[in-house]
């Protein structure tokens, strides 16, 4: 299970730097045509950068093995939480695939990495 929560995280800082790097292509999966705008740009380095330091922290702790990693396993859970419900909450004017995609990817996300909070505690 410590090995899978290192490669969802690992997964996690991944997405997050493409979120900085290519906010547009990256994004516009999610949100559509206006991921390409330099508001939405903001956002989504935004949320990249939150990614980059959930994954980050929790491979760390993970190959730490100081107890610290549920507390980061817990984090992503809520992030990905979040993401459902932002997602949900606008589904309407998002693109349909990128509706399917979030909640699969995000669900998953939050599933796995609360469950691993639950069970390390």
């Amino acid at each position: 299970m410590r090995a899978m929560a290192i490669a969802l995280s690992a997964g996690r800082v991944g997405l997050g730097l493409g979120l900085i790097a290519r906010p547009a292509d990256v994004a516009g999966g999610w949100v559509g045509p206006l991921a390409g705008s330099e508001e939405a740009g903001v956002l989504s380095r935004s949320v990249g950068i939150r990614d980059v330091a959930l994954g980050a922290g929790a491979i760390g702790a993970l190959v730490a093995g100081d107890g610290s990693a549920r507390a980061w396993m817990l984090a992503q859970g809520l992030s990905d939480l979040g993401d459902i419900g932002a997602t949900l909450g606008a589904h309407g004017s998002l693109p349909s695939s990128g509706v399917r995609t979030t909640l699969a990817l995000a669900g998953g996300s939050a599933a796995f990495a609360l469950l691993y909070a639950r069970r390390s505690g």
